[in-house]
């Protein structure tokens, strides 16, 4: 089955976004209209785009003409959907919103991306402007079936919707990815059902649909078809199978800005399940085992949900403690205190690979000391080399101690591009 599902309210709109995300790389098939359901082979397709010729419907109907069909392409086995919507927000808006997220789970938000930039329509402060003039002042605001009576998208959602309603202004997207993120999960806990979100060029759209996805929100797409693009390749680029199967644990031991700009890629791009570790409490002893046990009971649920999982220091550049004052506070060396750290980490890895129930492809790990420290916590004596990777990242399996034969790669924290990991981790899964 088709990973990806659109619902449109009529065709030329439905071929709009369907041929976008063609344009993008994925195979499309565009329905005609919703009957055609039990005719089609979809087994070869990335993505179906379903007509249910609802914009000029009442909004019962139109909910109802909805909700049949993503609950069709639910049983079909379809997992990302997005809901088509006019670029001049004519039509069903609230109804038809309504209509897919009830037949989806309760945690699903929809995320509203109004905008479509190439052809002069943005979304500034909740309201749609095409070519700077409010949507409800142009011809849309004449349309002889659907006239568009308001421009601002919260009111003109909720004149067919009881559901929560929320706003992510400009000031917001302008601050980047992770503010974007944060304000996501205010609006998750607001409870706010239906999420608005401003943006005004095609790069705006690009780092809402990388938040979106670094969330790890369920949701639906609504817009009429860039910000579906922009998500959907992203669902298109972790769904490629990376190997012949198992799965590689992380161990991000280095604190460089290079690593957090590796691993963050890791967890945006690529679908990575990185805990991220405040180690302020392994500077005095290194971790006990009841601790220890208890964090990689953590990282093993991670496993269970991505392929790629695992451990990481210093997420955030405030989280970088000065290892330096640290150790002249305590009168002791540096060598002591970042020992400590990295034996946590070796510790945490020993506890977490314990509970592997599934074919491991290796370990890649980051920081020459963090490695050092794994091959102490797995008693290995050494390491039989068997390749390079790329420069400076080495390849091979542990010799002795209870992983014996375990592969790995290393790579110092300094090395490497921002897609680095994510290449260094693609050849273990291949391999």
């Amino acid at each position: 089955m088709a990973l990806c599902a659109i619902v449109a309210d009529d065709l030329t709109g439905a071929n709009t976004t369907g041929v976008l995300l063609a344009k993008a790389g994925l195979k499309i098939l565009t329905m005609v209209c919703a009957d055609e359901f039990d005719h089609l082979d979809y087994q070869n397709y990335d993505g179906i785009v379903v007509n249910v010729i609802s914009r000029g419907m009442n909004r019962a109907e139109a909910y109802q003409a909805v909700k049949q069909s993503t609950q069709a392409l639910v049983n079909l086995g379809a997992k990302h959907f997005s809901k088509r919507i006019d670029s001049t927000i004519r039509g069903n808006l609230g109804g038809e919103i309504e209509g897919m997220l009830s037949a989806l789970t309760e945690e699903t938000v929809a995320i509203v991306v109004p905008s479509y930039p190439a052809s002069g329509k943005i979304c500034i402060g909740g309201c749609l402007l095409v070519d700077a003039v409010p949507v409800d002042r142009t011809a849309a605001g004449k349309d002889t079936i659907k006239p568009v009576c308001n421009s601002y998208l919260p009111n003109a959602i909720a004149e067919q919707t009881d559901l929560p309603i929320g706003l992510i202004p400009y000031a917001v997207i302008s601050a980047g990815q992770n503010a974007i993120v944060e304000a996501l999960h205010r609006q998750r806990v607001q409870k706010n059902r239906i999420i608005v979100i401003d943006t005004a060029s095609q790069m705006d759209i690009e780092i809402v649909a990388k938040a979106v996805f670094a969330s790890r929100i369920p949701n639906i797409t609504v817009d009429p078809g860039p910000f579906t693009q922009a998500l959907f390749s992203i669902y298109k680029d972790i769904s490629k199978p990376l190997a012949c199967g198992g799965k590689v644990m992380v161990v991000g031991g280095s604190v460089s800005e290079t690593t957090r700009l590796q691993l963050g890629y890791l967890q945006t791009e690529c679908h990575a399940g990185l805990l991220g570790l405040d180690v302020s409490g392994f500077l005095d002893h290194i971790i006990d085992d009841e601790l220890a046990e208890a964090i990689a009971c953590k990282v093993y649920a991670l496993s269970e949900q991505y392929d790629i999982f695992g451990i990481r220091v210093g997420e955030n550049a405030n989280l970088v403690l000065d290892i330096y004052v640290e150790a002249k506070k305590r009168n002791q060396s540096v060598d002591e205190i970042s020992s400590r750290i990295t034996l946590s980490l070796g510790k945490i890895a020993w506890h977490t690979l314990g509970k592997m129930k599934c074919p491991l492809k290796g370990v890649y790990l980051t920081g020459g000391d963090a490695t050092v420290s794994f091959c102490k916590a797995m008693k290995a004596q050494a390491i039989e080399m068997e390749d390079e990777i790329i420069p400076h990242v080495t390849y091979g399996n542990l010799k002795g101690g209870r992983y014996d034969g375990l592969k790995i790669a290393t790579k110092g924290g300094l090395i490497g591009k921002k897609d680095t990991a994510h290449e260094c981790i693609q050849y273990m899964m291949n391999k």
